[in-house]
């Protein structure tokens, strides 16, 4: 299970109706509705650029140029949360010059938003080029959480790069920096980031230790995605120092409560598969699979995690089959690269195992 870095200005502005709940757009007056969108929980992701467009619309109705800024920022937020790139990047450069001499907080999450839109449409070295620039510049009128949501997508940037040791140097730069404003949201966020970071380099110890060093804000904080992200990686530490045993109940107990939703879900039960998966109960480490995979289905690099757990605990019972016909699943992923697709597929477990 790995978790994955979050390029912070894509999550600037959260969608703010639970999906449970029914907006009427029509009673709400522009400014009342852009309120909504950026402020509180999730909107539901269908309903995302609906929404963001209806906002757009209301501003021009209601003649509030002051907002068409802010207005167009949500919708190319909510393009790019539904994978629509190529129309978030069009309406981001149609906003830039709007924005540029009224809007300076905006303008410049316009532009980060821009960079890391190139960085997601493997445009690495334009996409570093502009951060480089973005960061090194004054920006007058900006304020401190704006300037450090820029450092944290430069950071992104580097490691995209390959540049490793500069990102981490600049991710543990914006965590003392928010620790220093007081701006939880920064410092979760981003030692999310770091945590990645050094679990993928094996430095656990230095991973606990992080996690130890925000323990005061992660108990009184109400971000909860962030609180219960750095709580499945303090979960998954456990597991990795070697210590399955203790993290067992942990999860179970993790996951009796109600959770953000089922990507967190999801991910808890890939956890405790794997946990329950080397203290030998294979059966119950297959159900906790089963359950992730079901729990991910909708989001397609974590559903493919989650089938590699999976496929770990079906090689255990011998279930070679099984597992051939998930990797053969895992393979067809958009996501990979034709070349590791080709590799998977024509990887035979029984026989690489033999």
């Amino acid at each position: 299970m790995r978790f994955k870095l979050v390029i912070s200005v894509f999550l600037c502005a959260l969608f703010a109706v639970s999906a449970a709940e029914t907006l009427d757009v029509n009673s709400l007056s522009a400014a009342q509705l852009l309120d909504r969108i950026q402020t509180g929980q999730e909107f539901p992701a269908s309903e995302q650029v609906t929404l963001a467009r209806a906002a757009v619309e209301k501003v021009k109705a209601e003649g509030r140029r002051e907002l068409e800024s802010t207005a167009c920022l949500s919708l190319a937020m909510a393009l790019y949360l539904n994978t629509q790139q190529s129309d978030a990047l069009q309406v981001v450069e149609d906003c830039l010059p709007e924005s540029a001499a009224s809007e300076p907080n905006i303008y410049l999450r316009l532009q980060s938003l821009r960079a890391g839109l190139w960085l997601l449409n493997g445009q690495l070295e334009r996409s570093l080029a502009e951060y480089e620039q973005l960061v090194a510049e004054e920006h007058p009128g900006v304020d401190d959480v704006t300037l450090l949501r820029l450092r944290s997508n430069y950071g992104g940037a580097l490691l995209e790069n390959g540049q490793v040791l500069q990102a981490m140097e600049e991710i543990q730069s914006v965590i003392q920096a928010g620790m220093e404003i007081q701006h939880d949201f920064t410092v979760l966020g981003n030692t999310n980031n770091l945590l990645v970071l050094l679990m993928e380099q094996r430095l656990y110890r230095d991973a606990m230790a992080w996690i130890d060093r925000i323990r005061p804000i992660l108990e009184r904080s109400d971000a909860q995605f962030y609180v219960e992200s750095l709580r499945v990686h303090e979960m998954d530490l456990v597991v990795r120092m070697g210590n399955p045993e203790r993290a067992v109940p942990q999860l179970r107990s993790f996951l009796s409560e109600e959770l953000s939703g089922a990507l967190m879900e999801g991910h808890g039960y890939e956890l405790l598969a794997q946990a329950l998966l080397i203290t030998g109960d294979l059966d119950g480490a297959r159900v906790a699979a089963e359950t992730a995979v079901e729990l991910l289905a909708g989001s397609t690099l974590e559903a493919a995690d989650a089938r590699f757990a999976l496929i770990q605990v079906l090689i255990a019972q011998g279930e070679y089959v099984a597992a051939q016909q998930n990797l053969r699943i895992v393979a067809m992923s958009p996501l990979l690269p034709p070349i590791r697709q080709e590799q998977l597929l024509n990887m035979d477990i029984e026989n690489e195992l033999a």
